[in-house]
């Protein structure tokens, strides 16, 4: 496409931008997918409006940082006293 005014400027540019943000929406389900950090699923999730997904993965962590205090306090106070 020749560009020749202003308009037609506008016009390559929004064909370019509406490309691109296809292109993106059409990877980020692949990209959920091989994702290995739950954090980043549940951006992704969100971005892409999969709310109850996201809430499922924020659910997930959670209880993966509960479990974490759970088991350091463990730690601290039957395996490695010193640790206090």
């Amino acid at each position: 496409m020749e560009i020749e005014t202003l308009r037609d400027l506008y016009v390559a540019e929004l064909k370019d931008l509406w490309s691109a943000e296809n292109q993106i929406l059409k990877a980020l389900p692949r990209m959920i997918r091989s994702a290995t950090h739950y954090g980043t699923c549940r951006t992704w999730a969100r971005t892409l409006g999969y709310e109850n997904q996201a809430q499922l993965l924020q659910t997930t962590l959670d209880e993966e940082q509960q479990t974490d205090l759970d088991l350091t306090a463990l730690a601290v106070s039957s395996v490695n006293i010193d640790a206090e």
